[in-house]
């Protein structure tokens, strides 16, 4: 029931928090639950066939309305109720979303939830976390047990930057019976390109090496690693080439990284300490 749903919250809360960090606003947090798809599966007449029903409308935003109203078709929907799903589907209003799921059942798990989850959130919403009721959203993973998130950007042609969801007793393939958990997962390969299309790195972290060390041998490298502490420790932005390469193929690199300075370390430097 909507008992545990404070997890659920904060892990909306940690969502803002981050992409609030990363000053990262343009994306979208969509959640829905396992329990409301169930029950839509059930709506459309295809009790006992929730996961393939799952699956054909996690393709909706790929393939489109029509397509997927025929692949549901194909597995055994009703085409008058999935029309009236889709209209529900297409609704972008959380409100009226959840009143209109309450109606077709109150008591189911998934609808309490859901309403909980919005209703705590409301003392948040001076947090301005971008969100939204996606009754489409299905997640391709089968064990997902309760609410499911997903999120997107919204500015950036690019799928999923986030997602994950409740899972109820996942710990009992371990021997770890009755252990609830929210599990979720950032794409920060993703997150990278969005950040960097939308020009959000702050400069300073862009800013070119001062001085690449490199060296003669192993002994050279080693007598190196201190070099380079004691560069850091003076705030020069210093690095090591970091094996015993041909001095040829070190210099070769200190160009590639463009290094205005490259430190050179033999057996007279380590000797001297200079």
């Amino acid at each position: 029931g909507s008992k545990g749903i404070w997890n659920e919250v904060e892990l909306t809360l940690l969502f803002g928090d981050v992409f609030r960090d990363l000053q990262l606003s343009e994306y979208v947090i969509k959640v829905n639950h396992r329990e409301v798809l169930f029950m839509l599966a059930y709506y459309v007449c295809l009790k006992c066939k929730e996961i393939p029903f799952c699956a054909e409308l996690d393709k909706l935003d790929k393939i489109g309305e029509e397509k997927t109203i025929e692949n549901i078709i194909g597995i055994g929907g009703d085409a008058e109720k999935l029309k009236e799903m889709m209209e529900l589907i297409s609704n972008r209003d959380t409100s009226s979303i959840i009143d209109e799921i309450k109606k077709l059942d109150p008591s189911n798990d998934g609808v309490q939830d859901i309403q909980a989850y919005f209703e705590q959130l409301e003392q948040f919403k001076d947090r301005d976390i971008h969100i939204e009721l996606d009754l489409s959203l299905a997640r391709g993973l089968s064990y997902y047990t309760g609410m499911i998130f997903e999120v997107k950007p919204t500015s950036v042609q690019m799928g999923s930057i986030c997602g994950g969801g409740r899972y109820d007793n996942l710990t009992g393939v371990f021997g770890l019976n009755d252990i609830s958990g929210i599990g979720i997962s950032f794409g920060l390969d993703r997150i990278y390109d969005v950040m960097e299309e939308l020009n959000l790195f702050p400069s300073e972290i862009s800013q070119r090496l001062e001085v690449l060390i490199v060296h003669f041998s192993e002994e050279n490298l080693i007598h190196g690693q201190q070099v380079l502490m004691k560069l850091r420790d003076h705030q020069i932005k210093a690095d090591l080439y970091p094996s015993s390469d041909k001095i040829k193929k070190q210099f070769n690199y200190a160009d590639i990284i463009q290094s205005p300075y490259t430190l050179v370390i033999g057996d007279d430097e380590r000797n001297s300490g200079n």
